[in-house]
């Protein structure tokens, strides 16, 4: 056999081989890139959620500070009534 012959069996071996381990490998990082990309989306849409989240919990949080103050105010002035009754003359007991 010339080694041209041989050169061009072994290419075309070479070109086989490789077609049949490329092609399942293309398949496969072709299957890869779509999953990436489908959580790609997902982060995306779970940072959101996230954003939205926090913004309600700070929302949240100011209302019960607001709330807690209102609380505390009412408190004091039952306290105060509670004294002012103690001490009152309009019972009759």
């Amino acid at each position: 056999m010339e080694i041209g012959n041989l050169n061009t069996i072994v290419s075309l071996v070479v070109l086989g081989v490789t077609y049949l381990i490329v092609k399942p490998l293309q398949t496969s990082i072709d299957g890869l890139q779509s999953t990436m990309e489908k959580l790609a989306d997902a982060v995306e849409n779970l940072r959101k959620d996230s954003t939205a989240t926090q913004i309600h919990v700070a929302e949240v949080e100011q209302n019960v500070k607001s709330a807690q103050k209102r609380i505390d105010n009412l408190c004091e002035r039952m306290h105060e009534v509670e004294q002012r009754c103690v001490n009152c003359t309009c019972r009759k007991e």
